[in-house]
């Protein structure tokens, strides 16, 4: 998957951007873009957009819903829901993208071909237009589907997976429901370095065990960031030596 995306100038002249009446539908709409998979796809979770796109904006949940919601409704995405988790699709994605050729299969699965337009109040996600459960597709069909899914590249993890793995490992570290919200921009900033959960999760867990043997106490998710980033920097070190040693 890209770390960035191309937005055509064309966007300060579209109607539909311009019809939008609230300014943070308009960022929110662009900040999606550099997130989005090969197809255009990312999470359509309110929290995980929240923390993965507008991690600095300390908005509420039911704004960014209400936002997502009125982009659903303005035709610049499709908000839908699929195997019971939320999807955003920004749609006419590839008319402004190019290197699309090389795209793996996105993790997410197909929008819906017709999306219908959700009443103007949030909290009513439940009425998400839904792809057919796989109860409803022949035998034959989910058999041709399985043996196509196993030709396929797996799909390249997301940031949003990389960050929920994160704090759930934080979480039964500390014993606590979550990562604290200055602690999200830290994280975030770890992986768009390009830094794996896992090798977060490693330093994380050898850290806190010795900060507890000493009497210690962790009070923020700072306390790990440049351990991480040392061991990620040894971790490159390394593979750089083994390559020379190859030559």
């Amino acid at each position: 998957m890209a770390e960035r995306r191309m937005i055509s100038k064309i966007i300060s002249v579209s109607e539909k951007v311009g019809d939008l009446n609230n300014i943070f539908d308009m960022l929110l709409f662009t900040w999606m873009i550099p997130h989005t998979d090969d197809f255009g796809r990312l999470t359509g979770s309110p929290k995980k957009i929240n923390l993965m796109v507008i991690p600095h904006l300390e908005k509420k949940l039911t704004e960014v819903e209400s936002s997502l919601i009125r982009l659903h409704n303005a035709g610049l995405i499709s908000w839908y829901e699929a195997d019971g988790d939320k999807v955003v699709q920004i749609n006419d994605f590839e008319k402004h993208q190019s290197g699309l050729h090389k795209r793996t299969r996105s993790k997410f699965p197909d929008p819906p071909e017709h999306s219908e337009p959700f009443p103007e109040v949030p909290g009513i996600t439940e009425q998400f237009p839904e792809i057919p459960s796989e109860l409803n597709r022949t035998e034959e069909n989910l058999r041709e589907e399985k043996v196509s899914k196993e030709k396929q590249p797996k799909p390249l993890t997301t940031t949003a997976d990389e960050l929920e793995k994160v704090e759930k490992a934080y979480s039964q570290i500390h014993g606590c429901l979550g990562l604290k919200p200055k602690d999200w921009p830290l994280v975030t900033s770890l992986v768009n370095q390009g830094i794996s959960s896992d090798l977060i999760i490693e330093v994380m867990t050898e850290r806190h065990k010795k900060k507890i043997e000493e009497g210690g106490k962790v009070n923020g998710f700072s306390f790990y960031t440049n351990a991480i980033q040392e061991r990620h920097a040894q971790g490159k070190s390394q593979d750089r030596l083994g390559f020379l040693d190859d030559m």
